[in-house]
């Protein structure tokens, strides 16, 4: 299989104090490029027994034995199967006595293969064992900070590191663009030690309400580095743009900005109401229409390419997955309501970028609001999160070839 190989554009490190790169030509066969891609097996099919089947699979993990645990929101179970797919337990469930939950919107692995879930129903952030026995649970304030409530976490040393732009209004300046999207906190996230990072700090995304509202609650994704001392963030409307953060102490800075492969689209779009309303009619999927901040008109648009999924490959490079919607939005007539997810890896050391291809296509109508490309293990297996308004509810296992 033919890969793209666009490194020459990226042997130049782009910072933050550098102007916007000059375009490059786009191959006009980059949407037709396909990785060898082997899907393992999937979970959730309809003719397997009922202790396979997911209500809304909402996160997927695995430990150091490969096991998968997959986050059921509409069981509150986690449900537990081996390396090869089989069934093995399930833990949790609606309720509120120890290793209960009420609402799961957050799951993480911890690095003592705990499990960390964001429980909104019951206003706490909780830890239970892979066994589903509880740890801890702290529920979580109103304070200084406002609302907070990651939405993608990790972990180093005794701290906790989160991805959400917080509710907090009392920022001076604009109390809207203001806000702050990492925040660094212990691990029972009782005491914040700093934020950082806002809207405004963003490259080359046009500073509008509708951008900026895209990234409520669907920041982006971020992954730390083996050694803690770097984490790489690719927010939620992609633009090319990698952030790469350097450890400075106690504090994290934005070392400097890659680009990654360019689609030869624009990444959002916003729309007037008759626009939207003829898209509408067309069937397009992904339009986003949003009262917010009294204003009488809605912020309409769509974000045509978005962040699935940001990984660090066992070898150090970095993958990271670019969701689109297939039909432009111009297409005349009914549109198919699929996304294709792209993948491309990054060398680390030479800056080198190669485009993968397409890797998988699912069937949604909405924005998803978690990377669908959703985890990585050990071994460089992938797990895609089908948890769409229109297909049946799914995890499936799946590698590229040659990686």
């Amino acid at each position: 299989m033919k890969r793209l190989t666009i490194s020459w554009v990226f042997a130049v490190l782009i910072v933050l104090s550098c102007s916007k790169s000059e375009e490059i030509q786009v191959p006009v066969d980059l949407f037709n490029q396909k990785a060898p891609v082997v899907n393992h097996f999937t979970i959730g099919l309809e003719d397997q027994g009922e202790e396979y089947q997911l209500g809304r699979p909402i996160g997927v993990r695995t430990d150091s034995e490969l096991n998968i645990y997959i986050a059921d929101r509409a069981s509150m179970t986690i449900k537990v199967f081996d390396s090869t797919g089989v069934y093995i337990r399930e833990f949790g469930g609606r309720g509120r006595g120890p290793g209960e939950f009420g609402d799961i919107n957050t799951f993480e692995i911890t690095p003592e293969e705990d499990f960390f879930v964001l429980d909104r129903g019951r206003m706490s952030y909780t830890y239970v064992t892979k066994q589903g026995e509880l740890v801890h649970r702290q529920r979580y304030k109103f304070n200084d900070m406002g609302m907070y409530l990651p939405d993608d976490v990790d972990f180093y040393d005794d701290k906790l590191i989160g991805l959400y732009r917080t509710s907090t209004n009392n920022i001076e300046g604009n109390p809207l663009f203001n806000r702050k999207y990492f925040h660094l906190s212990d691990r029972n996230i009782t005491k914040k030690d700093t934020s950082f990072f806002t809207f405004p700090d963003l490259q080359d995304i046009e500073q509008n309400r509708f951008n900026w509202i895209v990234f409520t609650g669907l920041a982006g994704s971020f992954t730390l580095n083996s050694s803690k001392d770097r984490f790489y963030y690719s927010p939620i409307i992609y633009n090319r743009n990698l952030y790469v953060f350097k450890r400075a102490g106690e504090a994290w800075e934005v070392e400097e900005i890659i680009k990654l492969t360019d689609f030869g689209i624009e990444s959002t779009v916003l729309n007037t109401k008759e626009e939207n309303d003829l898209y509408l009619e067309n069937g397009v999927p992904g339009l986003k229409s949003i009262m917010f901040g009294g204003f009488p008109e809605a912020h309409r648009g769509r974000v045509n390419t978005f962040d699935m999924g940001l990984y660090q490959l066992s070898d150090g490079r970095l993958i990271t997955f670019v969701g689109k919607w297939r039909d432009d939005l111009e297409k005349e007539g009914p549109h198919e309501e699929i996304i294709d997810i792209y993948a491309q890896t990054l060398n680390l050391e030479t800056r080198e970028v190669t485009f993968l291809g397409l890797v998988q296509s699912v069937e949604e109508d909405y924005l998803p609001n978690k990377p669908l490309i959703n985890w990585v293990d050990a071994e460089d297996n992938f797990y895609l999160l089908n948890k769409t308004s229109i297909g049946i509810p799914s995890v499936t296992k799946f590698s590229i070839e040659g990686l």
